[in-house]
C-alpha cells in the first residue's frame, strides 16, 4: 500500500506533468504534523495492544507507555499551534 502511494506521488503525477501542481501545497510543516500523526497512530495501536494484554504486562511498563503515547501527542499540538500562530 505505501509502495503503490510513492509510486503515484513520484511516478505517476510527475508523467502527468502535476509534478509542481501536486507539491504546491506541501510544505516542511505539512510533512510534520503528517508525520506526528502516523507515530501517534502507531502509538495508539501499540497502546491497544498493550491494553488488551494488560494482565500480562507491569504496571510500570503500561504508565511509560501512556506517558509516551501523550508526549507524542503533546508535541503534534504543540507542531499545530505553533503553525497556526507564526502563520497568522
Amino acid at each position: 500500500m505505501v509502495m503503490s502511494k510513492i509510486h503515484n506521488i513520484f511516478i505517476k503525477q510527475h508523467q502527468r506533468g502535476r509534478w509542481r501542481y501536486h507539491w504546491g501545497h506541501v510544505n516542511a510543516t505539512v510533512l510534520k504534523v503528517k508525520l506526528s500523526m502516523s507515530i501517534i497512530s502507531i502509538s495508539s495501536i501499540h497502546l491497544l495492544q498493550t491494553f488488551v494484554n494488560a494482565s500480562k504486562i507491569p504496571e510500570k511498563t503500561i504508565m511509560w507507555e501512556v506517558i509516551i503515547h501523550f508526549a507524542f501527542l503533546i508535541s503534534a499540538i504543540a507542531i499545530v499551534a505553533g503553525r497556526e500562530f507564526w502563520e497568522t
